[in-house]
């Protein structure tokens, strides 16, 4: 186990508005939990079930996909997909600071673009739409913390 890698997840942890927070690596989990109603520190819990030798991390060129398809009841029952959040990190909507973003509403895109960058344990981690439509909405702002299976887009197919 990287000692390093649990100090940089509880300090995240700590750092942002979350009270709980679960990730899973390989043949280990992590699972941290902070009270709201203090500042104390998070309360770690990690469960292996397999003796781990090396420790593989999520390089910046893996795409992680996060899709669910809703219906939408607000307006004209319009069939909407949303993409989520693979993973908690902090939203990035354009690959550097200055360039235009991904993608912006009203803008196609195709099953595989990417449409945004979400940086967790300083790495970048390339999102991809797993459908074609059109982006009607983000629900995220440049440089936001954004949660496991946080809505970050709605797609109209």
């Amino acid at each position: 186990m990287d000692l390093n890698l649990v100090r940089e997840i509880v300090s995240m942890m700590e750092n942002s508005k979350l009270s709980s927070m679960e990730i899973e690596i390989k043949d280990m989990r992590i699972k941290l939990e902070k009270n709201t109603d203090s500042t104390e520190t998070p309360i770690l819990t990690t469960t292996r079930t397999v003796e781990a030798k090396q420790y593989e991390a999520f390089t910046s060129s893996e795409v992680i996909t996060g899709v669910e398809t809703v219906k939408k009841q607000e307006r004209e029952d319009v069939e909407c997909t949303l993409i989520k959040s693979p993973m908690v990190g902090t939203f990035y909507s354009a690959p550097s600071p200055g360039s235009e973003p991904f993608v912006t509403v009203g803008k196609t895109v195709k099953s595989g673009d990417v449409v945004c960058i979400i940086e967790a344990m300083k790495l970048m981690n390339e999102i991809e739409s797993e459908c074609n439509g059109t982006i009607i909405e983000v629900l995220v702002k440049d440089g936001e913390m954004v949660e496991y299976n946080q809505p970050l887009f709605k797609i109209k197919a």
